[in-house]
C-alpha cells in the first residue's frame, strides 16, 4: 500500500510520499522475487485451486490510496518500463474539485512549524506539537500522533481545524489528480482504478444512508472520468466495521481492502483484504523485511 511517489528533490517529510529513486528500487526488487498481479487476477489466483502450490516468486499486488498527482507523473512511469500492473483507490472530491485533504492540510501545517512548537485547540481539548526531533520519522511519529486524535473529531471540526491551520505554508502542497489525468491513467493496460469514497470519510463513523451516498457518488465520477465503473474498493483510513464491508459488497464490489498490515491469505474475506504499508522511511531492507513477512 503506497499513497504518493514524488520526485526526490521535492522535500516533503511525510510518510505518505516515497521518493521516486527510492521507489524505482523497491519496484526492481519486486519484479525480480514476486509476481506481481493485478487485483482481478489476484482474485482468480486465489480462486483456483491450481495455483495454492508454492511457487518460486510468491503473488503480490502493488495499490495506491486517495489519488495523488505523483500517481500519474512519478510511479506510472517507474511501473509501466518494469511492466507491472497496479491499482489506485481515488477519492473523487479532491479531484473533482482540486482541493486538498484536511490531514494533508494539517501535516504541512506543522511541517511548516519546523523545529518548533504548534498548539492545536478542539473540542476534546489542547493537542501539543513538537518538531524538535531531529530524525524526520521522529518528526513524522509527532505528526502522526496528532492526526490519529484528531480522526477521532467529528468531521466539520476536522475541516475548520485545517482551514485555521493552512496559512502562509512553505512546504509543496500535495496535489490530486486532475480528472484529465486520471482519465489518461486509466487508459493504460497495466492500471486499474478503484473506488476509495467520494470525499474520503471514516466509514465507521457514517451511517449506512451517508455511507452509500458517498460511495456511489464516487461510482458515478469514476465512470464518468474513465469509462469503467470500478469494482475493487479501499476504506478510507482502513476504518470499517462488519456492516461496512457488507455495505460495500451490497453495491457491486468484488473486493476492498484493509490498511491491516499482513500478508493476505487465502482464509481472509475477499471485503477484509490486509495490506503491508509502505512509506518514505522505509529503505530497501526494511522493505524487504516486510515483504517477506518478518515486520507483521
Amino acid at each position: 500500500m503506497y499513497h504518493e511517489v514524488l520526485p526526490d528533490h521535492l522535500d516533503i517529510p511525510s510518510w505518505l510520499v516515497v521518493r521516486e529513486a527510492r521507489f524505482r528500487r523497491q519496484m526492481r526488487y519486486l519484479k525480480r522475487h514476486f509476481r506481481i498481479l493485478s487485483m482481478d487476477a489476484a482474485v482468480d489466483y486465489l480462486a483456483t485451486a491450481a495455483n495454492q502450490v508454492k511457487a518460486r516468486r510468491p503473488p503480490a499486488v502493488i495499490t495506491f490510496d486517495d489519488g495523488y498527482a505523483g500517481n500519474f507523473s512519478c510511479a506510472l512511469p517507474v511501473l509501466r518500463a518494469l511492466q507491472l500492473p497496479f491499482t489506485v483507490y481515488v477519492s473523487t472530491a479532491m479531484v473533482a474539485g482540486g482541493g486538498r485533504f484536511w490531514h494533508d492540510r494539517i501535516i504541512a501545517a506543522l511541517i511548516t512549524a519546523g523545529r518548533g512548537n504548534l498548539s492545536i485547540q478542539t473540542s476534546a481539548g489542547t493537542l501539543e506539537y513538537s518538531g524538535r526531533a531531529r530524525l524526520d520519522a521522529r518528526r513524522w511519529a509527532g505528526i502522526e500522533s496528532i492526526l490519529t486524535r484528531l480522526k477521532n473529531l467529528p468531521p466539520a471540526e476536522r475541516e475548520v481545524i485545517a482551514d485555521r491551520l493552512d496559512q502562509d505554508l512553505k512546504v509543496p502542497a500535495l496535489r490530486m489528480m486532475t480528472p484529465a489525468e486520471l482519465h489518461e491513467l486509466s487508459r493504460d493496460k497495466l492500471v486499474t482504478i478503484g473506488n476509495h469514497t467520494h470525499a474520503h470519510e471514516l466509514l465507521d463513523q457514517l451511517d449506512s444512508e451517508r455511507a452509500t451516498a458517498t460511495i456511489l457518488r464516487a461510482q458515478t465520477l469514476l465512470e464518468e472520468w474513465t469509462g469503467r465503473r470500478p469494482v475493487h474498493f479501499a476504506y478510507p483510513n482502513g476504518n470499517y466495521v462488519g456492516e461496512t464491508a457488507a455495505l460495500v459488497k451490497r453495491l457491486g464490489m468484488a473486493t476492498a481492502v484493509t490498511g491491516n498490515p499482513r500478508t493476505w491469505v487465502e482464509a481472509d474475506s475477499l471485503f477484509e483484504i490486509p495490506r503491508i504499508g509502505i512509506g518514505r522511511f522505509d529503505n530497501l531492507n526494511l522493505f524487504r523485511a516486510r515483504m517477506c513477512g518478518l515486520l507483521q
